[in-house]
């Protein structure tokens, strides 16, 4: 890529990561619609799979998850450079207006219009935090492992809010990692024993090429040869029944004529 290029490319996160953390209310995960709308749908530098991994590793690791998922977009599309300037980009507005509000928040604060709007402003991030996880359960692979970490999750979380535990979301987190392991373990073991190939993640089934998919639904070369070879037997065999029954014996030919006289 020319240096031209990477310019170009560098000022174009850098401004998006600005404006989305402009107006964005709400946090981390009011972001994330804006996020896969620009850089999944419009600028098409990522897929839906990559985000959601991005959006997975983010919440896992320490700090805030809006800048953790800038961090790790910026690295996707550029490098460390991009990692650096798409994390600086979604810091410098909010760093800049909770500066200003702080000089004058007692008086801001007790502006009325100022209270209504920020009674209205927490609808919509709740909308839109709804709305990301609405899309992330609608688009996740729902098979075994998903209910099983979905259903300790949501159990833990109302175990905690009924009985007012203090419980730290790291221990959340980490049990929700620990499952995972323990039943895709067991999923392996399970097609090991039924002679199944291990399952393959394919980043993102529409780019995948042939190799991928094959490996993907369990398909080797091998198999598919011996299919092959399969049905070449079954043309052959078929071809050599012709033949024989061309090649019979008149005499066969006339015994059956008379039979049929007869």
């Amino acid at each position: 890529m020319k240096a031209g290029q990477k310019c170009k490319l560098l000022l174009g996160l850098f401004l998006s990561y600005f404006k989305i953390g402009l107006f964005t209310f709400g946090g981390g995960y009011a972001m994330i619609p804006l996020i896969e709308r620009e850089y999944v749908f419009r600028r098409k530098w990522i897929n839906e799979v990559e985000l959601y991994e991005i959006i997975t590793i983010a919440e896992s690791t320490p700090g805030p998850v809006a800048i953790n998922c800038a961090t790790f977009v910026g690295y996707k599309i550029m490098g460390v450079v991009g990692s650096v300037f798409a994390t600086l980009a979604v810091c410098i507005p909010s760093f800049v207006i909770i500066y200003l509000i702080s000089i004058f928040y007692d008086r801001f604060m007790a502006l009325t219009a100022v209270a209504y709007a920020f009674k209205g402003i927490n609808v919509g991030v709740a909308v839109m935090i709804a709305t990301a996880g609405f899309n992330m359960l609608k688009k996740a692979k729902k098979n075994g492992l998903f209910w099983a970490v979905f259903c300790f999750a949501f159990a833990a979380a109302s175990l905690i809010d009924i009985l007012s535990l203090d419980i730290s979301t790291i221990w959340l987190i980490l049990a929700g990692g620990v499952l995972g392991l323990v039943l895709q373990a067991a999923a392996d073991i399970r097609s090991k024993k039924k002679g199944l190939p291990y399952a393959v993640a394919v980043k993102d089934p529409n780019e995948a090429d042939g190799e991928q998919l094959k490996r993907a639904i369990g398909v080797t070369e091998d198999a598919e040869q011996a299919r092959g070879k399969d049905a070449q037997n079954a043309v052959g065999d078929g071809e050599n029944g012709d033949m024989y029954r061309e090649n019979a014996p008149e005499e066969g030919k006339e015994e059956s004529k008379d039979e049929h006289l007869s």
